[in-house]
């Protein structure tokens, strides 16, 4: 949300919600990359409109993105990061 990322957008990836009532260039990026990590692979349709909203590089600099998230995700998931004394957890997704 500091990053300007309405919480609408937010709450969508969070919950694995389905894309409805968000602007395009937001829907895009999540159905990237719900293709990119389900599916293993981006269909023709959502990879062409990645790069009119973010050009070809900008589809690259998309995929390393998602990719250190996801290599973060995973080695919290290895070394069991669990949340400071007194903070909260993340929520479980679905």
């Amino acid at each position: 949300m500091k990053a300007g990322v309405d919480s609408k957008v937010i709450d969508i990836v969070r919950r694995n919600d389905a894309i409805a009532g968000i602007d395009e260039q937001d829907a895009t990026v999540i159905r990237f990359g719900r293709q990119l990590f389900t599916e293993k692979k981006v269909d023709s349709a959502t990879f062409a409109k990645a790069v009119q909203f973010f050009g070809q590089h900008g589809v690259t600099d998309l995929v390393a993105v998602m990719n250190t998230y996801a290599v973060s995700g995973f080695y919290a998931i290895a070394v069991d990061e669990q949340p400071a004394a007194g903070g909260r957890a993340l929520p479980k997704s679905k």
